[in-house]
């Protein structure tokens, strides 16, 4: 992960957790790193929910078309641009034009490593 939070690859981990929501395409992802502290700690999970309408004030899982992911604040989304507040107060706000993004997703949940079934 870089320092602002963001990282340009996803690598597949074993194991699974099991989470309360009703979207077939939930996936989850596993932080590494201090960057979106204190919020999501380093080892911690987020699912992910594809078909989950986004939420302002709430977290999105963005990839871009450059191959960066992020997780972030959605501010706002509109067809020209998504605006996004960093989890970390270091990193501020950024606005990415739509045609730089690949997907958003809505943030479902985080949870502790605990909970990672093998």
């Amino acid at each position: 992960m870089k320092p602002d939070g963001s990282w340009d690859e996803l690598t597949p981990t074993g194991g699974w957790i099991d989470v309360p929501t009703s979207d077939p395409s939930v996936y989850s992802v596993r932080i590494k790193g201090d960057a979106l502290a204190p919020a999501i700690r380093n080892g911690w999970i987020v699912w992910c929910e594809p078909r989950h309408v986004l939420v302002p004030g709430e977290y999105v899982l963005v990839s871009k078309t450059s191959g960066e992911h992020m997780i972030k604040e959605l501010l706002y989304s509109n067809d020209e641009e998504v605006s996004l507040m960093s989890v970390n107060d270091t990193y501020g706000r950024v606005t990415i034009p739509r045609t730089e993004i690949e997907k958003i997703h809505y943030v479902g949940g985080i949870m502790p490593p605990s909970q990672i079934q093998a």
